[in-house]
C-alpha cells in the first residue's frame, strides 16, 4: 500500500468537503432561481389595484424618469421628473427580487425583475429607471419582506444620484410615507390585488 502523508490525506479530505459544499450551494442557488422565475411570472400576471389619488399627491410612472432621447452624457431626467423633486408622489411598480436584501431599502421597477448577486455569477437585469424605495425610520433597521405582485407606493420623491446602503448608486429615491395609525404593516396586501401590496398615505 503506498504511503500517504497525513498532510496530503487532510488536504484530500478537505478538498472533498469543499466540493460537496460547493455542489450544495449550487443546488440551493438553482432552486432559488427556479422559485424566483415562478414568482415573477405570477407577479406579472397579477392586476394592479386602482385607488383614488390622494390630495396633494402627484402620479408618476417609470416612463417619466428619463427623456427618450439619450445624448452624449447618457440618460437625462425629464422636466416633469425634476419638477417633482421633493414632492409627494404615487408610483406603481414591482419590488425587485434580490438574493441579498438590505435593511431599510429595496428596489422598485416597472416590471418584475430579479437580481442574482450571489453564487457563481452576477446577473443584474435592472432597467435604468429603477427606484430606490427608502423605508421610514421606524422600519429602517430591517430588510423589507419581499412582496410579489404589483405595488402602489406613496412617498416623497428625491431626484439625483445618491450612494445607497445596498452599494448601488440611486438615480432617484422614494422615501415612503409612515403607515397610517392602526395599519398592520408598512407593506400590506391590497384586497383588490391577489398578490399586490400598497403603502397608503
Amino acid at each position: 500500500m503506498p504511503f500517504v502523508s497525513r498532510g496530503l490525506l487532510c488536504c484530500l479530505v478537505g478538498s472533498g468537503s469543499l466540493l460537496a459544499a460547493e455542489d450544495s450551494a449550487a443546488a440551493a442557488w438553482r432552486r432559488f432561481s427556479a422559485q424566483s422565475a415562478r414568482v415573477l411570472l405570477e407577479a406579472q400576471r397579477a392586476p394592479l389595484a386602482s385607488e383614488a389619488l390622494p390630495e396633494g399627491v402627484a402620479e408618476l410612472s417609470f416612463r417619466e424618469f428619463f427623456s427618450p432621447v439619450v445624448g452624449d452624457r447618457g440618460p437625462e431626467y425629464t422636466a416633469r421628473m425634476r419638477a417633482l423633486h421633493g414632492r409627494r408622489v404615487r408610483i406603481a411598480g414591482f419590488m425587485t427580487r434580490d438574493f441579498v436584501r438590505h435593511p431599510g431599502v429595496f428596489l422598485l421597477t416597472g416590471w418584475p425583475t430579479k437580481v442574482e448577486s450571489d453564487g457563481y455569477c452576477f446577473n443584474d437585469e435592472l432597467p435604468p429607471a429603477t427606484l430606490h424605495v427608502v423605508l421610514p425610520p421606524a422600519a429602517a433597521g430591517e430588510p423589507a419582506p419581499y412582496v410579489p405582485g404589483p405595488m402602489l407606493l406613496t412617498g416623497t420623491l428625491l431626484v439625483g444620484p445618491s450612494a445607497m446602503p445596498d452599494g448601488r448608486n440611486a438615480v432617484a429615491r422614494l422615501v415612503l410615507d409612515a403607515p397610517r395609525a392602526g395599519a398592520t404593516g408598512l407593506l400590506t396586501s391590497s384586497p383588490a390585488t391577489a398578490n399586490g401590496a400598497t403603502s397608503n398615505p
